[in-house]
């Protein structure tokens, strides 16, 4: 077996003294294994980098060797930013207890391709937070469980979608779902198709409501039945978010 091409290092595991195991996302071949012999090489791998790996094993079932080169190292972009090492790292914890071996997600790596390069580029703390919960979203998709979002549950009507029922993860229409306000989520606009780009800078609720109910449907359908732990991290998220968008808009201010 010989696989070669781009990959995200997902996670590099210390082995003994001078090598290591590294977890790697691919586009075509999904998640793959490989040892890496020498220490120098495997300590300067990164989880989360993006580079160029070649892989050779006997058999599919063999644990290969892996040479990397790296492409790019989104750690070194991203510097100490608290918030996005805490996005960047629960996306890669998630993606290793979900994503299985050899098990291609195209559509999810382009995602999280994009996802990284936002990391890294000097765009607003909003539009970082948004690229996160809608590859979270994917991230339910892939697995299985993804939201309803192209209807109204109740009476099948397409426009004016502004809640989500927590029972079944369906779109639920204004007038149908006002009497139940209180009970349902807020529909964040720009997860609707056609509408991604629709979000501001002042829009930061609709973001924060998005990983709240993400956090609870990840939870309750993909976690929780498959008796797994949410990322490290997780739950300190939202906190993180508002913290961090508020000493943004400070200094943004302080600097008008």
């Amino acid at each position: 077996m010989h696989i070669e091409g781009q990959a995200i290092v997902l996670k590099n595991t210390k082995f003994q003294e001078s090598a290591s195991i590294v977890e790697c996302f691919t586009r075509e071949h999904g998640v793959l294994k490989g040892f890496i012999r020498s220490g120098k090489v495997s300590q300067s791998i990164n989880d989360g980098a993006l580079v160029h790996i070649d892989l050779k094993a006997r058999l599919e079932t063999h644990l290969g060797t892996l040479k990397i080169e790296m492409i790019k190292n989104h750690l070194a972009h991203i510097g100490f930013d608290r918030l996005k090492l805490k996005l960047l790292k629960c996306i890669l914890n998630m993606s290793v207890k979900l994503l299985r071996e050899r098990d291609p997600h195209a559509n999810l790596y382009d995602n999280m391709i994009s996802f990284l390069d936002k990391l890294c580029n000097e765009v607003s703390v909003i539009e970082i937070l948004k690229a996160y919960a809608l590859l979270e979203v994917k991230f339910m998709e892939e697995a299985g469980y993804g939201l309803d979002l192209s209807k109204c549950v109740v009476t099948n009507v397409t426009k004016d979608l502004f809640y989500i029922s927590p029972k079944s993860g369906c779109a639920v229409s204004r007038e149908t779902g006002k009497p139940y306000d209180n009970k349902l989520f807020k529909m964040p606009q720009f997860y609707l198709k056609g509408r991604e780009s629709l979000i501001h800078e002042s829009d930061y609720e609709a973001v924060i409501e998005a990983l709240k109910l993400n956090e609870f449907f990840l939870w309750k359908r993909v976690f929780e039945p498959n008796n797994l732990k949410m990322p490290e991290g997780r739950g300190d998220l939202v906190n993180l978010a508002l913290k961090s968008y508020e000493e943004t808009e400070t200094f943004r201010k302080a600097s008008c």
